[in-house]
């Protein structure tokens, strides 16, 4: 078919979109242990405060790094209106006119 420079920079967008929904939630450890220190609900101990900051962190990329990933679906279409005008007037090999575009975004 070719390749459609509007179609390309929708997919940077939803690519890049999906990465800050990825980098997002790093402070989300943070953040909850900050709470815990205020409310006084940290732990004391060494040991058990290396395992609350690991257990956030594995939580976080186990729930995160999947939502970040899947925000936007790797393959999607794109309306024969919202390409250049080249690609507007194309048929099938029936002759039908081709009213929807499928692209992969990648990862």
């Amino acid at each position: 078919m070719g390749k459609s420079r509007l179609v390309a920079e929708h997919a940077i967008e939803q690519t890049a979109l999906s990465r800050v929904g990825l980098a997002a939630p790093i402070f989300l450890p943070a953040f909850i242990m900050l709470i815990m220190q205020r409310l006084r609900f940290y732990p004391q101990g060494k040991l058990l405060q290396f395992l609350l900051s690991q257990f956030l962190m594995f939580g976080e990329l186990y729930l995160c790094v999947p939502l970040g990933c899947a925000i936007f679906p790797v393959n999607a279409s794109v309306s024969y209106m919202e390409v250049e005008k080249e690609f507007q007037d194309l048929t099938d090999s029936n002759g039908k006119l081709i009213k929807k575009f499928y692209y992969n975004r990648g990862l």
